[in-house]
């Protein structure tokens, strides 16, 4: 609760690293967590784009949150579709960062910025879904530690619940998904089958992604001759299904808080089909991506029961899930970033999206 209020009071601009700040921090208390770890959650707010911290950034004012450093960059054009893919991850001590490319409508909240890793292609693509509670945060927060391990990564922005309410999010997200597909040759991206991954709300949106294949009114705008399936999902303790969040953590009903915000009405006890329609749960069926789900068993943001119930639908409907409760671990601290749950994430996806 404090770490929210908090939150609130920080000025827009300021939110967006408040990750960064906290993540840091609790690395540097917990000297169980590898120093890896630490050069990646680091690296990817100071965007070095190179281990080797030779790459030339530009600066970059379209941020939603103010000036960033970001990298100018060209591209190729290899047709990278074709039969599943066999060649084993090729690891890059560097990226290029291709910045603020366009998907939609909807200026800076239609923009992402992709990663391709300066190692042999073509690239398995992973879309990283920023957190934030869904009206915070933008694409500058982004885990360049999947681009190192052989990934593309695209970061992508969306419509914030005070721009607008759900489903923007997640038609935002299917129009960035498609939008890929188009570009994947210019990229020498292997477009075939595509992860998505996020923290709290966006482990949430990259669910919704997961489960609503075929769901035709959340496929708008362009590109829509592509497919917006995705084929793999990575979820950090994000919220799965908003009626069950309140019956658990019953202070999230109020109209001020995140819930509610995200349906765009005064309560979500008061709203249960907007609810439902706004939770990963409500649309599980046995044609679903393959989840990995972690969450902490001390998180008192969003209770450690969200990603249980949401493994349990799956397991349930045929679809593999694979759920991590790790011991003690709160809202986004310091044990996500540890080797051990990182190289679960890299191996998941290096598994699925073959």
């Amino acid at each position: 609760m404090e770490k929210l209020l908090l939150l609130k009071i920080l000025p827009i601009h300021l939110r967006r690293f408040w990750p960064a700040v906290t993540m840091v921090a609790m690395l540097l208390l917990a000297g169980s967590v590898s120093v890896f770890a630490l050069v990646n959650y680091v690296s990817y707010e100071t965007e070095t784009g190179s281990l080797s911290g030779n790459a030339q950034p530009v600066n970059d004012t379209s941020a939603r949150g103010g000036s960033a450093l970001l990298f100018s960059s060209s591209s190729g054009n290899v047709d990278p579709l074709g039969p599943p893919r066999s060649t084993p991850l090729r690891p890059a001590s560097s990226f290029t960062k291709h910045s603020n490319l366009s998907f939609g409508p909807y200026g800076v909240s239609s923009l992402l910025d992709l990663y391709i890793p300066n190692s042999a292609g073509p690239y398995p693509l992973v879309i990283y879904i920023h957190g934030g509670g869904w009206r915070g945060y933008d694409k500058s927060e982004c885990p360049t530690w999947i681009s190192y391990s052989g990934f593309a990564l695209a970061c992508v922005n969306y419509r914030y619940s005070t721009e607008a309410p759900f489903p923007a999010q997640t038609i935002d997200n299917k129009a960035a998904v498609r939008w890929l597909r188009a570009h994947a040759a210019s990229y020498n991206i292997w477009s075939s089958k595509i992860g998505a991954m996020g923290y709290s709300s966006g482990g949430h949106l990259a669910s919704m992604l997961g489960v609503t294949k075929g769901v035709a009114q959340y496929d708008q705008g362009e590109n829509l001759h592509k497919s917006s399936e995705i084929h793999a999902v990575y979820s950090g303790y994000g919220p799965m299904d908003l009626l069950d969040l309140i019956r658990v953590q019953p202070w999230h009903d109020s109209s001020y808080e995140i819930g509610p915000m995200l349906i765009g009405k005064p309560s979500i006890s008061g709203y249960p089909t907007q609810a439902r329609l706004a939770s990963p749960t409500y649309y599980v069926d046995s044609a679903d991506a393959p989840h990995l789900l972690h969450h902490g068993t001390a998180d008192d943001v969003i209770a450690w029961q969200q990603s249980q119930l949401m493994h349990d639908t799956l397991t349930a409907a045929g679809v593999e899930s694979s759920l991590e409760l790790l011991p003690g671990a709160g809202h986004g601290t310091a044990e996500f970033g540890d080797n051990y749950y990182i190289n679960q994430v890299i191996n998941f996806y290096d598994t699925n999206l073959r």
